[in-house]
């Protein structure tokens, strides 16, 4: 079934915007795309008409900045301060991708379940809210995580770029009923 919620890349009006969190008209999967990057790039919304993740997936594409720094954050299962949970996505050298723990919209802990660290090619990401609650990570169809345990507090996500120039693009994000295993 179709997505309860999506938004294209094309605009942040029903977005909350702090510093550097853009669309990106060269950009995207196709363009445009939202862009967050350095030094603080995000934008946070509780999408409408989601009342509750759990049951839900979250899909969006993502391509790293290039350069040594290239990183960027996705949450989810945030309250509206920023507690909650993010998908970190890494493509620095000797880091992981992983699920961290989320304090705020600024800090966070270093992800406890990892995968190996990605490349700046755009890559589709899914996350599967399950009961528990637990997360499913995919990537480009390839489950990287699997039953994360998590804590749902509340239906806001975000956008974050982190360190170095670059930070990350985020495209065709969506939210719908997670598909039966």
């Amino acid at each position: 079934s179709g997505p309860i919620w999506e938004s294209d890349g094309s605009s942040l009006a029903e977005w909350t915007v702090t510093g550097n969190a853009t669309v990106d008209s060269t950009v995207g999967l196709p363009a445009p795309s939202f862009r967050a990057w350095p030094p603080i790039g995000r934008a946070y919304i509780s999408p409408p008409g989601v009342t509750s993740l759990l049951g839900k997936s979250i899909q969006f594409d993502c391509k790293l900045g290039s350069g040594s720094s290239n990183l960027c954050n996705f949450f989810f299962a945030c309250n509206s301060n920023g507690a909650g949970r993010m998908l970190r996505i890494e493509g620095r050298s000797g880091q992981n991708c992983g699920i961290a723990v989320t304090t705020s919209w600024v800090s966070w802990s270093a992800p406890s379940n990892t995968f190996p660290n990605t490349d700046t090619n755009w890559h589709t990401y899914r996350i599967d809210i399950k009961p528990g609650p637990v997360v499913d990570v995919w990537q480009d169809g390839v489950k990287k995580l699997n039953n994360v345990p998590i804590v749902l507090n509340g239906t806001f996500i975000a956008i974050h770029g982190d360190n170095g120039a670059q930070g990350g693009n985020f495209d065709n994000l969506s939210i719908f009923n997670t598909p039966a295993a």
